[in-house]
């Protein structure tokens, strides 16, 4: 290749990285083909040239570099997230996606991020005390392992200035239940009118029992997405509701923001007020994770800050059943999909079937915790599943640990004091869900 167009070369490489877009380059003093385009702006026509030529094409594209920088420090300027308000997208992500790199469909922009996940922005005008928030939402089996989805290590988020409780609808909560394989849950009266028939017998109609959507989430003051935090999934028992027992009269949330720990609750609506123990949804393969995805990002939500978003849907789980509401814990353990994120089971006096279910989560799960509590109701069952893993070589225990849970099976006998029906407030111990976090130090605020 020629000195001559070896120039050429560099100086139209060095054009284009300066920002500037050469059609064609001529050597010396040639002139243009006739009708050819022409060169936006001259290269030097002689080698004694080419130095200069070259120190104002690198002083232009160091300015412009420079004035990258300063936008960049502008961008990524310290914020502060509250319930209360949130930033705009521009603010929040702005240095590290371009605009021209989004997505649009009816207001709702969607940047690819890998084959983890996607980052979704809702720009719509949001309803009156409602949040505009940007969620990771993994796209993938929640079970497989993929690096975290992070913006700025350097960017302090502050820790929950208050407590936010919140009754929420949820797509993925476990009813309505309305499914393909719906017929084999419910019967369909002569009206036309859905019900199920509990195990007493007695049919439970859809409009009145399974038909409510909601799921109560709660973040206790001082939650801090920076340190350890855990998850605790909540389902109740026969005759329930949200708000007069599980908020109220269980008081669930109270026992949770008492702990002092860095812990989130989910606790969806099973069968209303009624005497029932089915999961609906959740008994089809994959139902409990996709309930956890729509809940992290509910919580986002909450939080009202979207860097929490990655925190949230990747924190590990604890099941809490009590009484009935032991069915939808066996059906999220075996067809759940989340099992490597299960880190403990405790059942308040719940152990009244699936007993295989239990023991093979148990076997296959040495790190994690197992407790089991009971009253006269449950004792049988406990005995049988104490016997069963003991089979299987599993080693348990009828007191718990004082400071740490992970690796034990525990169970434990109430007084005979202790009633059914009060086993949420006061089992083996007063506020038997705070006693459990409390041993748990590794997630205190």
């Amino acid at each position: 290749m020629s000195l001559g167009s070896s120039v050429a070369l560099v100086a139209a490489g060095l054009a284009v990285a300066g920002g500037t877009s050469y059609v064609s380059l001529m050597h010396g003093g040639a002139s243009h083909a006739p009708g050819a385009p022409g060169v936006v702006d001259r290269a030097p026509a002689s080698i004694t040239q080419l130095s200069a030529y070259l120190d104002a094409t690198f002083s232009s594209l160091q300015t412009t570099e420079r004035a990258k920088s300063a936008s960049v420090r502008v961008a990524s300027r310290e914020v502060t997230g509250s319930v209360t308000s949130s930033l705009s997208f521009a603010d929040r992500f702005g240095s590290v996606f371009p605009a021209a790199d989004m997505r649009s469909s009816d207001g709702v922009k969607t940047r690819s991020l890998s084959s983890a996940g996607t980052l979704r922005v809702d720009d719509r005008a949001p309803a009156p005390g409602s949040y505009r928030v940007a969620s990771y939402a993994p796209s993938g089996d929640d079970t497989s392992v993929s690096a975290p989805f992070t913006l700025r290590a350097d960017i302090r988020v502050p820790p929950l200035r208050q407590a936010v409780t919140q009754l929420v609808p949820m797509a993925n909560a476990p009813f309505p239940y309305d499914s393909g394989s719906s017929k084999r849950f419910f019967n369909v009266g002569n009206d036309g009118a859905r019900g199920h028939r509990n195990f007493r017998g007695r049919v439970l109609w859809e409009k009145d029992a399974y038909s409510d959507p909601r799921v109560l989430l709660h973040i206790p003051k001082g939650f801090d997405i920076t340190k350890p935090s855990v998850m605790i999934v909540f389902f109740h028992g026969h005759g329930a509701t949200l708000t007069r027992d599980v908020l109220e009269r269980q008081q669930v949330p109270e026992q949770i923001s008492e702990a002092g720990v860095n812990a989130v609750l989910v606790a969806p609506q099973l069968a209303f007020d009624a005497a029932d123990s089915s999961p609906g949804k959740l008994m089809e393969p994959g139902a409990f994770s996709r309930m956890v995805r729509e809940a992290s990002g509910q919580l986002t939500r909450l939080y009202g800050d979207p860097r929490a978003a990655n925190t949230f849907a990747n924190m590990p789980i604890i099941i809490v059943a009590y009484s009935g509401g032991y069915l939808s814990a066996a059906s999220s353990l075996e067809r759940g999909g989340l099992k490597n994120r299960v880190r403990g089971v405790v059942l308040l006096d719940a152990l009244y079937g699936e007993l295989d279910g239990f023991a093979s989560w148990i076997s296959h799960n040495r790190s994690g915790f197992f407790v089991s509590a009971f009253t006269r109701s449950t004792q049988r069952r406990n005995t049988e599943l104490a016997h069963v893993l003991s089979q299987h070589d599993v080693t348990f225990a009828n007191a718990l640990k004082p400071n740490r849970l992970d690796g034990s099976v525990t169970f434990l006998r109430a007084n005979d004091d202790v009633r059914h029906r009060d086993f949420v407030n006061h089992a083996w111990a007063d506020k038997p869900i705070k006693d459990i976090l409390d041993r748990l130090p590794e997630y205190r605020l």
